[in-house]
């Protein structure tokens, strides 16, 4: 048996991807004396296939991006129960420690709300529709840290 794909131009002068099989057809001595063969246009389902690649592609790099970017805030809120529980004496410094929790908390709810309506927007996709194409925006706005001693430390991002 014979197996191979090329591109043949069609009468209108497209090319499309065509599967070629083929199989020898043998006599009583075991020559062969014809082949049969068939040619099947597969230019759509390779067009298919690229686009689930790309897309299973692009899943890929938005659970990573989502990834990074819910870690990023999960490390201040860590380090500031730390501080907590360690039993700040000074109430400005307790306030500062909450407040910039309460902050990074908020990122990450807006961050899984965000994550939770692309599924959404993914999973209702109309029937007719063959992909979706996420935009991914690099987050910009401020990132803060808590230091061993209770202080504060915010430091604006710029992209």
């Amino acid at each position: 048996p014979w197996e191979d794909a090329v591109a043949i131009r069609r009468h209108d002068g497209a090319m499309r991807w065509h599967l070629v099989r083929a199989v020898p057809l043998r006599d009583a001595d075991g020559r062969v004396a014809r082949w049969f063969g068939t040619c099947t246009d597969v230019t759509d389902l390779r067009e298919l296939e690229t686009a689930l690649r790309d897309a299973d592609r692009r899943k890929d790099e938005f659970l990573a991006t989502l990834a990074h970017e819910l870690r990023n805030p999960l490390a201040p809120v860590r380090n500031g129960l730390h501080v907590l529980k360690q039993g700040a004496a000074d109430p400005a410094a307790v306030r500062a420690v909450v407040g910039m929790m309460d902050r990074q908390v908020g990122q990450m709810a807006r961050l899984v709300d965000a994550a939770a309506e692309t599924a959404a927007v993914l999973f209702r996709a109309p029937a007719n529709e063959t992909s979706t194409r996420l935009s991914l925006v690099p987050f910009g706005g401020s990132a803060e840290r808590v230091g061993p001693t209770g202080q504060v430390v915010a430091v604006d991002v710029q992209e």
